[in-house]
Order: C-alpha cells, then structure tokens, then sequence
C-alpha cells in the first residue's frame, strides 16, 4: 500500500477537494499528499527538514501544490487539491517510478529495443505511455480511452513520432531512439519538483539507515518522527498520549465497501459512530495509565498490572488479516502475539520472544518511541479496519450471551433494539463493561418492568427504559457521553425506534448462541467483568499537581471533540 492509495480513494469517491485543502483535519490524507508533494520534489516548498509530513494542511502544503500547479499548467491556488490536481499528483508518482525504470534501461544499453513496438514489454511500454502522458501527448495517444495499456501500438507510434517532431529528433514511432528518451526524460522531469531524487543511493534509503523514530525535544515539547511522518506527543505522568486526528465517519465514507465487504452494516457502523467520538481517534495513544499502553479508537489496553489486555486481541486480528501491515508496524520491532492466550477479546504480547505478562515488563510502552509506532500504525487504512471490526467485535460480547443476562432473565438484544439504545450501551460497556447488565436490571426493577415481556413492547416502552437507565448509568462522563449519543439522534444518523438496530444484513433477530462465521464460544471466553478503560478516570489519591494535569489533558481532548 503506498500514499498515493489515499489519493485515488478520495479521487473514486469525488471526496478529494473536501479533504484535501486549507485547514483539512484528515490527517492520514493530508500526511499521504504531503509524503508524495516530497517525493515528487518539493521538499522545498514543504519545509520538509522541520516538518516532515505533519497532517498540517497551512503555508508548507500551499506553497507544494502551488509549485506543482505552475509545474504542471493546472489552475488553482494551492489552498485546495481538485480533482484535476489530484489525478496529476498520483499520475506524477507513478510516473516517477517510470523515470527510474527509464534509467536502468539506460545504464543496461537496452533503453531502445525496451521502448519499442517490436521488444518493448508492458512494464516499459506502460512507462512509456504515462509518461508521453504527463508530455501532454494525450490526443496522439488515445488517452482517455486506453490509458497506460502497456502494448505500443498505434496510438503510441503516433505520440512518439509526434513528440519527436515537436523536439526535433524526427523518428517514425516504431521506437523510442536514446536521444528522444532522453529529451522525454527531462520534458517529464519538468513537471516535478526541484529536489526530485531518482537514485537509489541517496534520499530515502540513506534516511533508513538510522533509527526508526527519532524523538526530539524542541522549547519543551516533544516530537517523534520518522522519516516521513511527525507528531508532537504530549508527556504526562510516566508517558504521553496523542488524542489523533483519524476520525471513524471521514474513513467509514470512503471506505465503506472494504467495511461491509467485513460484514459491517450500516447499523452496526452508526452505533459505533458516537461511541467513537467519546472514547477517540484511530490514532489515539497514550502510554500513561495503568494499562501502559493504550491505543486505537476505544482505547484498547496491554492490561493493567499482569492481567490479560484487550489491545493484543486486535494485534491478533491484524496479524492475521493484514500479515504485511503487522510486519511492518510490530513484527520487525519484536512484537509478536501469543496465540495460544490471545482469543478475540484479551490476551498477550511478547517482546523479542519474551512474554510480556508483569508490570515490570510492560513499562518499556511507556516510551515515545512505542507511542509513535502505534500512533503511526494508527494512520493506516489496513489497521483502520481492522480496528472497526473489533469494535464491532464488542457487540458479540455482551448482546447475546448468558454472561450479560440482565437478571438472569433478559439478554440485552430482548431489552434494547433501537440503534440510539444499543449505542448507549456499547458505550457503556467500553468504559465500566460489568456496570451493563446491573445498571439495567436496576432500571427495569425501578420501573416494575421486570415480569414483562420485552416481545410485545413498543418504542415508547424501550424508550421509557433507556430514560430510567440514563439516570444511574454508571460510567465515566456519563451526561456528557449521553448528550453526544443524543445528537446522532437529533441530525438523525441514530435511529431511536425500537428493532431499528441490525447487527447482521436482512435481520435484527439473534437466536441463542449467535457469534460470527467461523467463531465459537471458546473465542469470547475470558471476558473481565470488571472496571474497564482504567485510564479514563484518575485515581483518588491524585495529588492537586495531577489532578490538575489529568483535567489540562481532558480538557485538551475536549477541545479537539475527542
């Protein structure tokens, strides 16, 4: 998967001038056009030395797109990427790869009889035709019907010929002679930046020569980066957090069929929307709670003291979905699970092949370095989902199963069938999970609801029952976490009346026993009914300085609508 990914997405969704401008928060998005602007040469333009890929769509990014517009003889300002300067950027990134194709015919003799109709193969033929393509040849070639096909014919004699008259190397088409390579070559050049690198010895393979993140300390902030991307984290207590910027409703939009392609349904994907916007972003990190090690978009946790977390069931689902992307985020650094304790819900890391079971081992994720890989893995599309499937994942948990009975009678798909309700639940359950089923059945007890038959209820009945619930819900936050579940009911995205929540496409009914295909019981076991995000509230012992700092933090979240 490479930047130039995220681009096309917004492209084939027609999303690309409403993400990509001045001020944009789509961090990933932005970070991804700021990666390519560098690699296609306008390092400059970038501040690329201080900066690097920042997520900050201001002057740096402005004064890139600008350059590539004039380079380019697009229109625009620079404070927004259109459709036009979006398909030019990813057509430039691709072409660059031709350019060092280009050059390897070159320095292998060959460039003639591999640009050619005779000997010419797709992979250079294809290079051939994108970069004729950004020459500005795409009448001669047909391009808007046939693209880069790879197969030099007709329509890439013509446009070879007809660059060779325009240049001065008169040629029949039939092959691209080394001095029309070349002058092609320096044409294409034209449309990059000044700091365009082509050589495999210098640039980004020298970068990865040193550490994999480096942290700096700058006016008593500090930032992490590697050689791409930078972020400030955040210190408090023994660690850091970064409340992120990936929010779950931009990449659910444009990745919605890759979610249902997973079994996600629209339902299920509402409910998780609000949820989301208490708990925080696909990015978020923090490494200063009792669970060291806190990660994703509910907060996933290595688990306080020795007990089992949450967050190596995810790594789990990665590793299995997504083995490159585990690799690449944990597996080269030494992370690895430990499957033979790690079920879909709680389980093990090991570290370098050290089980990582204690307090005292677990501490090293305190460090900068761990926040800014997890943050950074964060920031991929592949780890994205699969965070969204586990946070499906959690409604299996406690909808239908006997240890969520409410009273011993109830399963909570009975009780609550309304998408606004389910989501207040979830909720719930991401912060205090063994509070559910208490706090309900206290409600129904309140009401004198508990003899009825939850089967011949209306929505006012379910409504009446949420209400009752709301007031003893015991969770963190719960007024303010109520009014945000509120507001996806207001603007209407949540719907409030009951049997209006599905979980799976075409019903809404759960038999007994229900988990998804190919899972059984034994992959939900170990479920803690204890007290859940332990680091969303601070201890009672809290000095004034801490609580000060705690209430700066979530003030700071706040701010940011985290």
């Amino acid at each position: 998967m490479n930047y130039s990914d995220a681009i096309q997405a917004l492209i084939d969704t027609q999303e690309v001038a409403d993400v990509l401008k001045r001020g944009s928060t789509a961090g990933y998005e932005v970070r991804s056009l700021q990666t390519i602007l560098y690699e296609l040469g306008f390092a400059t333009e970038l501040n690329w030395a201080t900066y690097r890929a920042d997520g900050d769509y201001g002057g740096g990014t402005t004064r890139a797109v600008t350059a590539l517009i004039g380079k380019n003889g697009l229109s625009g300002d620079g404070t927004q990427v259109d459709d036009a300067i979006g398909r030019r950027i990813v057509d430039l990134y691709e072409v660059k790869g031709d350019l060092k194709l280009l050059d390897a015919a070159f320095a292998a003799g060959k460039a003639e009889d591999l640009y050619s109709r005779e000997h010419g193969d797709t992979a250079h033929v294809s290079g051939l035709q994108r970069m004729l393509h950004i020459a500005g040849y795409d009448e001669a070639l047909n391009w808007a019907s046939l693209g880069a096909l790879g197969m030099y014919g007709d329509s890439t004699a013509l446009a070879v010929k007809s660059f060779g008259s325009d240049v001065g190397e008169p040629n029949d088409g039939s092959f691209l002679s080394n001095a029309l390579a070349r002058k092609l070559e320096a044409r294409v050049k034209e449309k990059f930046g000044d700091k365009l690198e082509l050589s495999a010895s210098t640039g980004s393979s020298q970068r990865r020569s040193g550490p994999d993140v480096t942290v700096q300390k700058v006016s008593g902030r500090t930032y992490a980066m590697d050689e791409y991307f930078r972020v400030r984290l955040r210190s408090y207590k023994l660690g850091y957090f970064n409340a992120g910027g990936e929010q779950v409703k931009l990449f659910a939009n444009v990745y919605k069929e890759d979610l249902k392609a997973d079994g996600m349904t629209d339902s299920t994907l509402r409910v998780i929307l609000p949820v989301s916007e208490n708990e925080g972003a696909l990015d978020a990190i923090n490494t200063w709670d009792n669970s060291f090690l806190s990660f994703g978009m509910q907060q996933w946790t290595m688990g306080a003291e020795g007990n089992k977390g949450e967050l190596p069931a995810l790594l789990k689902k990665i590793k299995t979905d997504f083995p490159d992307a585990f690799q690449q985020y944990y597996g080269k650094h030494g992370i690895d699970v430990i499957d033979s304790e790690t079920n879909r819900v709680y389980g093990y890391v090991s570290l370098n092949g050290t089980p990582i079971k204690s307090s005292s081992s677990k501490t090293q994720f305190r460090k900068a370095e761990w926040a800014f890989r997890f943050w950074r893995a964060g920031l991929d599309p592949r780890i994205k989902l699969v965070e969204l499937k586990h946070a499906m994942d959690r409604l299996y948990r406690f909808y239908h199963t006997d240890s969520y009975k409410v009273l011993n009678k109830f399963y909570v798909d009975q009780l609550i069938t309304s998408e606004y309700g389910v989501a207040l639940i979830l909720d719930q359950h991401v912060n205090r999970p063994a509070y559910v089923r208490t706090d309900l059945g206290k409600a129904l007890n309140n009401l004198g609801m508990a003899n009825q038959d939850p089967s011949r209820w209306t929505t006012a009945d379910e409504t009446k029952l949420i209400t009752a619930y709301l007031k003893i819900r015991r969770m963190t936050d719960p007024g303010p976490r109520a009014a945000v579940t509120q507001k996806y009911v207001t603007n209407g995205t949540l719907s409030a009346e009951r049997n209006s929540f599905q979980l799976t496409e075409g019903t809404r009914d759960l038999n007994a026993g229900f988990l998804p295909a190919g899972t059984s019981h034994e992959d939900y076991a170990g479920e803690h009914l204890e007290m859940g995000s332990e680091h969303a509230v601070p201890r009672e012992d809290e000095t004034p300085a801490e609580k000060k700092q705690h209430f700066l933090a979530r003030m700071w979240r706040f701010l940011l609508g985290k």
